[in-house]
């Protein structure tokens, strides 16, 4: 019984630590949350980069993406908050928003940094 109790502790112990394995899957989807997460915001895309770095299977960044968007400045914001919550370990290390002097929009450029194990 402690046996089958402490195989059921690891296993939901791995089950948590999986969300920070990073692979193409994973890569895949979360690219594919940030086009989702500016459609529910109403924010227009205008570019989406990304770039993968190899931190030879340790902990760390491990993916670049670049955001350029659009849209009425307390939905980029609420963008941006939505962005970091995210089940992959992100933060945005570099953001320039810019008044669009031809309507009432925001035009922004947004930095998203992914860590996580890479697998």
């Amino acid at each position: 019984v402690d046996t089958t109790n402490k195989i059921k502790f690891i296993d939901s112990n791995l089950e948590k630590l999986s969300d920070m394995l990073f692979n193409q899957k994973s890569w895949s989807k979360f690219l594919n949350s940030v086009t989702n997460k500016a459609e529910i915001q109403n924010v227009d895309l205008e570019y989406i980069t990304n770039h993968y770095v190899d931190n030879n299977g340790s902990f760390g960044h491990v993916l670049e993406i670049g955001v350029g968007c659009s849209g009425e400045y307390k939905n980029i914001v609420k963008f941006m908050n939505e962005l970091e919550q995210n089940v992959l370990v992100t933060d945005i290390f570099q953001s320039k928003l810019i008044s669009d002097i031809n309507s009432s929009h925001v035009v922004a450029d947004i930095n998203i940094s992914v860590w996580g194990i890479n697998h």
